[in-house]
């Protein structure tokens, strides 16, 4: 039996061990909820992962159907939790968001703002300001900007408070720029400053999150996309689909970057098609058909000989132009 005599000092090592300790008991509580039907999460098939919470590092999101029996259902069940654990709701701290995608990441813009008009009190050269916007501001969104593909309207505030800041020497002074944002984001090299291109980083940074859905696919976020956008498909080949989220669309606008720099490599074959995708020379193009009469939905995997795992020479010859088998062979199957 534990007695404890004191409390936890923040920072102690154990006190993320409790807290994951204690959150198991909401979880808990959520999935019973859900399991009786008094709770509904965000699923999109029977197949597919439903999502009632999210626990971040110090955050928690809870998601149910807009419907006052549900709301009453999940204030009931953090009202038992936090008589139980001591760990109450803090209102003032909570919110619940129903807005558009602008609203919704206006804060960004607003943040950038208030931070730009303490600059401009500190009267700093130029050095100085390219070393602020390089180092701060342009950072400040990177955490937005790694979940969606933010909106053109806030594009244009972003990059129009960041040159006002360069180019004048107070606020609201109006000064002529004498060049325009878009040459100062070109590399010195080319004669701009080097800064970053924000929605071109945006979306790199959205590639990222296309390339772990794509080297995760057993992670929760790829399958609740799987569920809703490419239930039988593949993540390459999916596309926006019907009525497709924000953040589905985010995430195909990293994906199309991402296919920009991708090469195709035949591993087992088992997911590629012989006369529809591009696999050979490196991935630039499909073979040509020999044959007037062939199967459009062949896989690659029927032209390894099992045994071996190397290319059949024999179906080869059959299918393929000479050029194309020498381009096949080239490259074994990995």
């Amino acid at each position: 039996m534990i007695i404890p005599e004191r409390g936890l000092r923040q920072g102690d090592p154990i006190s993320p061990f409790l807290f994951v300790l204690c959150t198991e008991g909401l979880s808990h509580l959520l999935h019973k909820a859900q399991q009786d039907g008094s709770l509904e999460g965000i699923g999109f098939s029977t197949q597919g992962p439903i999502i009632h919470h999210l626990l971040f590092a110090d955050d928690s999101m809870f998601l149910c159907k807009a419907e006052r029996d549900q709301c009453l259902k999940l204030q009931s069940i953090l009202t038992s939790y936090g008589a139980v654990t001591g760990q109450t709701i803090n209102l003032l701290k909570s919110s619940i968001s129903f807005r558009k995608k602008v609203e919704m990441l206006s804060y960004i813009k607003d943040s950038m703002k208030g931070k730009l008009s303490n600059w401009y009190s500190r009267s700093l050269s130029q050095g100085g300001k390219e070393i602020m916007l390089k180092s701060v501001a342009l950072s400040m969104p990177v955490f937005a900007m790694s979940c969606f593909k933010l909106p053109q309207a806030t594009f244009k505030n972003l990059s129009s408070a960041l040159a006002d800041y360069w180019w004048s020497a107070c606020e609201h002074s109006g000064k002529i720029h004498w060049q325009s944002w878009e040459y100062l984001c070109l590399p010195k090299s080319l004669g701009g400053m080097g800064f970053r291109d924000i929605g071109l980083f945006n979306q790199a940074l959205l590639a990222k999150q296309a390339w772990r859905v794509l080297h995760f696919p057993e992670c929760l976020l790829a399958r609740l996309f799987k569920s809703r956008y490419f239930p039988k498909g593949e993540f390459l080949n999916s596309g926006l689909e019907n009525k497709p989220s924000f953040g589905w669309r985010s995430v195909s606008f990293g994906k199309d970057l991402l296919l920009e720099g991708l090469e195709k490599r035949v591993g087992n074959g088992a997911s590629t098609k012989v006369w529809c995708e591009l696999w050979i020379e490196n991935g630039r193009r499909a073979p040509l058909m020999k044959n007037p009469s062939v199967n459009i939905d062949l896989l690659v995997k029927e032209l390894i000989d099992e045994d071996s795992r190397r290319w059949d020479k024999a179906i080869l010859a059959d299918l393929f132009y000479p050029e194309d088998v020498t381009s096949i062979l080239a490259n074994q199957p990995v």
